[in-house]
């Protein structure tokens, strides 16, 4: 994760220690109470339907895997995303099903 501070048009590389998402591409993110939210996407062999969130304030930059309950997306890529209402929505995407 880099984070791009306008102020000072610096990049930084955020480090972690412990659990981490696997690296991937064409996933959701939002942003929703101070945290970024990672759902789904592509990891170079599979899609995915897991989700991730990381506190975007204070010190304590450790990412959690989120346990999904209710009826989950199936596995996807390429999806918009939008956060609205304290809900985040996903519509379409590519699944792989018909």
């Amino acid at each position: 994760l880099f984070e791009y501070k306008f102020q000072t048009a610096q990049w930084v590389q955020w480090k972690f220690t412990g659990q981490e998402p696997v690296p991937r591409s064409a996933h959701g993110a939002a942003v929703y109470d101070d945290k970024l939210w990672i759902f789904a996407g592509y990891d170079g062999n599979a899609r995915l339907n897991d989700m991730w969130t990381i506190n975007l304030v204070g010190e304590n930059h450790q990412w959690e895997h989120v346990e999904q309950k209710g009826e989950c997306p199936p596995t996807c890529c390429n999806f918009p995303v939008a956060v609205a209402r304290g809900k985040m929505f996903v519509f379409s995407g590519q699944s792989g099903a018909k």
